[in-house]
């Protein structure tokens, strides 16, 4: 096991940083509950086509015909006059988005995360006390007799806020919550390098890759007494803790090979780091815990600061050691403060009723798909009544909720983050998904500030952040068919759950796949593909074109979502009472707010750099993709054989 960081004053090992990145994140006939549909021709005017005098028509560009380029028409005229970032070659309305939630952060008032800022510029103000505090976990350590008393001890001293040589992540397992020992390597809130920002955990958990990566640290037909012939270490770390090892389990050997494909992490340690730490003897192992105690040291005691500076490649940066605790430890005390100022409980009650709409819809869609035999049907059908609904923010937990009112010292405000990360994620072990996911995801890997959504397979939950039920993305003032191409993005993370990652994980979010047969997997696999052959048509710069397979998953959820957000406005229309050409215009607003949502204007550099690293396409074969393959756009905007965007029927593409 590699030497912690307080070897500094002897022989100092350089420690990697402990710190998650919170992230920013696819001829078939499907005859579904139509939307109705007038015989009488759509209107032709561009001034008329939205209803008359609405915020959206000044964007529209009625040179461009709809059928050869939606994207293009809808929003033409914004484009004109657009001014795209010279650094990066691209303007959208998600990134003038993205710059007002930054000054809403800016302006983000609380006590708490004030006070832990003024302390860290004066870190070594209350080293006395400090140095008193750190004395009371070393003496827990000393005063250990036995190797299991030192194993219960890192339970007890981790829910205390002390560094330990492992994090906590959440997991979830039979639709139950659990959470995950990954061992650490090094101190963290010391960073060596900047290689692996751009890595994500909300990436991974995302995609599922945990389900693969991580064992039970009790064997599974074992209900109780202790795993002794492998991890006693970690039950009785579980006894410190008071919690069950039911409900707690390791990565396994393909962890840090997995971590190294994907790019990142270098502060990950090695399975065999705490295997490593179980075999030592009392003494041995007594030592190696007091030295990743008292690397904390660093935190308030001028002297240790000046050493690790000799020694360090740069010195030791308040400022950097503030953030890094911040993303490690107070994302869900952050997340707290922002919704407590910026989202109400109207918000989030209007989102819950938005994303029931579309369960609704979605449900209709299945029961009238053709391509599903009944059992498959059945699957989807629970999968989707099952899936979590996290909107707006979560019913918050003391536990999770860093006490920052009463601290004295730097030192003292990253024990009570640490303290309070790590016993909320004990306090979900054991719980429902329904109950826990949305503070684990919360906690450890997103910000409810940033302009995202995401569905976590492993979960089964969709998670809808307060963005887009905001100004502008959401409007009390605007039509409903601007509200509903907003919800297209509750509608896209649904389908998330039905796209080529998603419908492998089962409606408890392990794996096993919705397929009650292997002709049925067959079927969705030949629509995939065409989809994904469609996409890959599109010239996206001259002479590059689109990978439809790199941005399969994000396509089939874009079209998935669009089909249900629209199904949902049309079943709600119809329940007022609106038909004939009153549903129709609203139909057309529709596509027009499904377009100005990801109205962006981008340069050729920029197109061919997201295609590389980008897995959803672009703004335009967002938009474009999508209506060349509903029925009803067709129809509103009478596009015909010989238009750019023009399919047969045959040839539309219908997957969920």
């Amino acid at each position: 096991m590699k030497k912690t960081l307080l070897r500094f004053l002897t022989l100092l090992a350089l420690p990697i940083a402990l710190g998650l990145a919170s992230c920013t994140f696819d001829s078939i006939d499907n005859p579904v509950v139509t939307p109705e549909v007038p015989s009488d021709e759509p209107i032709d005017e561009p001034t008329a086509v939205t209803g008359g005098d609405w915020a959206l028509d000044e964007n529209i560009d009625p040179s461009v015909n709809p059928g050869d380029n939606f994207f293009m028409h809808a929003i033409g005229h914004w484009w004109q006059t657009a001014e795209v970032d010279p650094i990066m070659g691209y303007t959208s309305l998600l990134t003038e988005q993205s710059e007002l939630v930054s000054k809403a952060m800016g302006n983000l008032e609380d006590e708490g995360l004030a006070r832990i800022g003024a302390h860290a510029m004066n870190p070594t103000a209350n080293a006395v006390a400090d140095e008193a505090t750190l004395t009371v976990a070393t003496d827990m350590l000393a005063e250990a007799t036995t190797r299991e008393d030192l194993w219960r001890a890192m339970g007890r001293l981790s829910l205390q806020g002390y560094q330990m040589p492992f994090t906590l992540i959440s997991f979830s397992k039979d639709g139950r919550m659990g959470f995950v020992f990954v061992p650490t390597d090094g101190c963290d809130f010391i960073s060596e390098s900047d290689d692996d920002d751009d890595w994500s955990w909300e990436d991974m958990l995302r995609r599922g890759h945990l389900d693969r990566l991580i064992q039970s640290i009790r064997p599974a037909a074992t209900t109780r007494g202790f795993n002794a012939e492998e991890w006693p270490m970690l039950v009785a770390v579980c006894e410190g803790m008071g919690v069950s090892p039911d409900d707690a389990y390791v990565i396994n050997e393909d962890f840090e090979e997995m971590i190294e494909d994907l790019g990142g992490l270098d502060y990950i340690g090695d399975i065999d780091d705490l295997k490593e730490l179980q075999d030592m003897d009392t003494d041995e192992l007594r030592e190696e815990l007091t030295n990743i105690v008292e690397q904390d040291r660093l935190l308030f005691d001028s002297e240790a600061q000046a050493a690790a500076n000799e020694l360090l490649p740069e010195p030791l940066d308040m400022g950097k050691v503030l953030e890094s605790i911040s993303q490690r430890y107070l994302l869900y005390y952050t997340n707290h403060a922002y919704a407590s100022q910026y989202v109400t409980p109207e918000m989030k009650e209007r989102g819950v009723e938005a994303v029931l709409q579309l369960k609704e819809a979605f449900r209709q869609r299945i029961e009238a798909n053709t391509w599903l035999s009944a059992a498959s049907k059945q699957n989807a059908i629970e999968k989707m009544e099952a899936m979590t609904i996290n909107v707006g923010y979560p019913e918050w937990r003391a536990e999770g909720l860093a006490d920052l009112t009463q601290t004295r010292s730097f030192f003292e405000d990253v024990l009570a983050a640490r303290s309070a990360y790590n016993r909320l994620m004990v306090s979900l072990a054991g719980e429902s998904v329904a109950e826990g996911s949305f503070h684990s995801l919360i906690a450890s890997f997103v910000g409810l500030w940033m302009v995202n959504a995401c569905y976590i397979p492993n979960f089964n939950s969709m998670n809808i952040f307060p963005i887009w039920l905001q100004e502008p993305l959401y409007s009390d003032e605007a039509p409903d068919a601007y509200n509903y191409a907003t919800y297209t993005v509750f509608g896209h993370e649904m389908t998330h759950g039905f796209d080529t990652i998603g419908a492998a994980f089962d409606k408890l979010g392990d794996k096993g796949s919705i397929w009650a047969s292997a002709a049925d997997e067959q079927a969705f696999a030949q629509r995939a593909n065409q989809l994904a052959n469609y996409y890959s048509r599109f010239e996206i710069a001259p002479g590059d074109y689109a990978d439809g397979e790199k941005t399969l998953a994000e396509n089939i959820a874009d079209l998935g979502g669009t089909e249900l957000a629209l199904q949902a406005l049309t079943n709600h229309l119809s329940e007022q009472g609106i038909t004939a050409d009153e549903l129709r215009l609203q139909q057309r607003r529709f596509f027009y707010a499904y377009a100005n949502l990801w109205r962006a204007k981008y340069d050729d550099l920029y197109a061919r750099r997201a295609h590389i690293s980008d897995e959803h396409s672009l703004a335009k074969e967002r938009v474009n993709g999508v209506v060349s393959n509903i029925d009803l756009w067709f129809d509103l905007f009478k596009v015909c054989e010989g238009d750019a965007l023009y399919q047969a029927p045959a040839n539309r593409i219908h997957i969920w």
